[in-house]
């Protein structure tokens, strides 16, 4: 058997899918749930929004970098392990973010302090956190089989997890500020 045969009655269980969905979009919701939050905490903190700007563009960057790495690992060491990787990485890297920020808000630590303790967290996510979508995305790939259509409308669904999650909170918060601003 050729591995374009083993591949074409390759699928993925529904349950299989909703967890790798699920990962996503924690991972999307979570980053985009603080995105939303930090300038008033910035602010809090006596942190001026363009360093709140640099520690997120920071985080994207080393993302950008990182991703194409954590994909090729994949191909090495497995996407489970990459899929693991990334999702530890998350969750402490934003368990070490809210730390540094609640101990900056209960003044435990100075705002910079605090800051800078919050942008090498982001640093962890960026570097670290990359390590899950493309593995999903590999993992989701190499279950599909060959139907281009099917492995399209399930890479969309993977997606819509991690952007566009992103996209409806940005509008809910865009939402708001009109209604805000109208009072």
């Amino acid at each position: 058997m050729t591995e374009t045969e083993a591949l074409q009655g390759a699928h993925l269980p529904r349950e299989r899918m909703a967890l790798l969905f699920a990962v996503m979009l924690v991972i999307a919701a979570g980053n985009t749930a603080m995105q939303s939050v930090m300038p008033s905490i910035g602010t809090h903190l006596g942190i001026a929004d363009v360093w709140v700007s640099l520690a997120y563009s920071w985080s994207a960057l080393l993302w950008m970098i990182c991703a194409p790495y954590w994909a090729r690992r994949s191909d090495q060491r497995g996407r489970k392990a990459m899929m693991a990787l990334g999702l530890a990485a998350f969750v402490l890297s934003f368990s070490l973010c809210g730390a540094a920020l609640f101990a900056g808000l209960e003044g435990w630590v100075g705002g910079l302090s605090a800051f800078l303790l919050f942008a090498a967290a982001r640093s962890l996510y960026g570097g670290f956190g990359s390590a899950a979508p493309p593995a999903v995305q590999a993992y989701v790939a190499s279950r599909t089989g060959t139907d281009g259509l099917m492995e399209t409308a399930r890479m969309r669904l993977l997606n819509l997890g991690f952007t566009d999650t992103a996209t409806l909170q940005r509008a809910g918060v865009q939402r708001r500020d009109r209604k805000s601003t109208r009072l």
